[in-house]
């Protein structure tokens, strides 16, 4: 298995509510190229005010994320994107380098997204 870095990001959900969620140093640092550079899955690090504050995801909320997949189609994932903006911009032919369980590397391209959503059960009454 490998080693993971872990870190405490921001995740703000699709009603402006800010939560913490962690994430693999790895995937956290990836940006766009650009300048100023974007963090790709809109993960920014939180920071001591927020890590002291803020909530953890809630269980019943399921994060979005995108699904990536390998050229060849041999190895794909799910990336959770951490703010809105990001999974708007993520579209293809944009690639996201992810790993498997050994910590081999890959580069997936985009293949779909998947919207937040809650798994809360609310009574009709």
């Amino acid at each position: 298995m490998a080693v993971r870095n872990m870190k405490t990001c921001v995740y703000v959900s699709d009603d402006g509510k800010s939560y913490l969620k962690r994430l693999d140093a790895r995937y956290q640092a990836q940006d766009d190229g650009g300048s100023p550079a974007a963090l790709l899955l809109g993960a920014e690090v939180a920071t001591s005010t927020q890590l002291n504050t803020l909530p953890n995801v809630p269980r019943d909320l399921k994060p979005r994320h995108v699904i990536l997949a390998t050229s060849d189609g041999a190895y794909k994932s799910r990336m959770e994107v951490f703010t809105p903006e990001a999974y708007i911009a993520l579209q293809p032919p944009t690639t996201i380098t992810f790993y498997d369980g050994q910590g081999a590397s890959h580069t997936g391209a985009i293949r779909g997204h998947e919207g937040e959503h809650s798994m809360h059960k609310t009574d009709i009454t």
